[in-house]
């Protein structure tokens, strides 16, 4: 009896004091670690270029997260078109912000080279996203270096 009586004891104390340092753990958590800094409201970003929504979420203390990009028919490149967690909503300074960010339209519009010169024509497809591919010269009555015809058709 007087053996069980030893062992109760030292496993009473023994869970008494895990149980100690577990409340300790826990305090520690919840006050210090999760208590982060204070509280603000999320601005709105979506539609802002995302130089712009950087720095208003810089202002309110937050951080721009990862950037999702998508490609999007009607919103220009790199601008804001949603944003989580959603404007208004409270969160503690510090909190990332992640945006998904227009690419712009997936596809291209290939320009009207037809009865430009050639010259005129590389430098048009040079300042779009295109690359000048095969050039055939063909006799014909037009004027030398004239386009005459093209692959993809404008539009």
């Amino acid at each position: 009896m007087l053996r069980f009586a030893t062992w109760s004891i030292k496993w009473s104390l023994a869970l008494l004091f895990f149980l100690l340092v577990m409340a300790g753990a826990g305090y520690y958590v919840f006050m210090v670690a999760l208590s982060g800094g204070q509280h603000v409201s999320v601005p709105q970003i979506t539609g802002l270029p995302i130089t712009e929504a950087s720095y208003l979420l810089a202002e309110q203390g937050l951080e721009l997260g990862k950037q999702t990009q998508v490609a999007h028919p009607s919103i220009p490149k790199y601008h804001v078109i949603t944003q989580r967690p959603d404007a208004g909503r409270v969160v503690r300074t510090g909190r990332k912000v992640y945006p998904t960010v227009s690419m712009g339209a997936s596809y291209m519009t290939a320009p009207d080279l037809m009865g430009k010169t050639l010259e005129d024509a590389r430098r048009e497809i040079n300042q779009s996203r295109f690359r000048l591919g095969s050039v055939a010269r063909i006799p014909v009555a037009q004027p030398r270096d004239t386009v005459l015809a093209q692959d993809p058709p404008a539009g």
